[in-house]
């Protein structure tokens, strides 16, 4: 429960530092002061300030995004030079068809690279990216000094490059586990989303990005997400509902 705790933790204090009085320009926004406790907990924060391009669900953070594409790039590559193996192993050395798919495995983890790029907040994903970086970058220079796109024909070799993307798939599957762990999905948030669209009549979708948008640590993501809630007709109510979502995760408390 720890992670559904800290997306909802979020979405309270702009409740109070933001919503109460950073939204002047828009006096139709302003609540009253609740009257519950607010927790504070201490909490790492999820970053949304840079949209995604194409999520693969709403609310998608760049962090989870980046981390969907290079497994899905590095896994990939893996089966392009298990491909590239299958075409040798008859001949007894690298063929000219194995060669091609080990360029276009090579291809396709270059292309991985804008995601290694991607800025995180959190420390240890840091971290863990970085160790990713530097096992890419020895691959593809071994790859190359290997000779393995041009005259190589050991297949020993290939073997050796298969192994090296086996095991910068097992990073990158490490690092999505940590922070599928830390952060992943709110179901009490998609539960909420699924409640407004039943209440408010609204796109579940639409609601669930609102939710995502109020745990932001962009303020002018936060205005976005309020004044989407308010013209839904449904932000006094979120707020309540996430109130009492957090009480009951902190041990039903009324």
């Amino acid at each position: 429960m720890a992670k559904i705790e800290k997306i909802l933790a979020r979405i309270i204090p702009p409740l109070t530092d933001l919503i109460m009085d950073g939204l002047k320009g828009n006096p139709e926004l302003k609540v009253e002061e609740p009257s519950l406790p607010i927790p504070t907990p201490s909490i790492t924060p999820i970053t949304f300030e840079r949209e995604v391009p194409s999520p693969s669900y709403p609310g998608q953070t760049r962090e989870d995004y980046c981390l969907e594409c290079l497994e899905r790039h590095y896994l990939k590559a893996l089966g392009l030079l298990e491909e590239a193996e299958r075409f040798s192993l008859s001949k007894g050395e690298i063929t000219p068809e194995a060669r091609q798919r080990i360029e276009l495995a090579l291809k396709e983890a270059v292309t991985a690279e804008e995601d290694l790029g991607t800025m995180v907040r959190d420390k240890e994903l840091a971290r863990m990216l970085d160790e990713i970086k530097v096992k890419y970058r020895d691959w593809r220079k071994w790859l190359w000094s290997e000779r393995l796109l041009t005259s190589q024909r050991d297949i020993a070799k290939l073997r050796e490059a298969i192994e090296g993307m086996r095991q910068l798939v097992e990073l990158t599957r490490k690092a999505a586990e940590y922070y599928d762990q830390k952060y992943g999905k709110c179901s009490y948030c998609e539960a909420l989303a699924k409640e407004l669209a039943e209440k408010f009549g609204v796109e579940e979708s639409e609601a669930l990005e609102a939710i995502y948008g109020m745990a932001s640590e962009n303020k002018e993501r936060i205005r976005e997400a309020a004044e989407k809630l308010k013209r839904m007709g449904a932000f006094e109510y979120t707020m309540k509902r996430v109130k009492e979502m957090l009480m009951e995760l902190e041990g039903g408390k009324k």
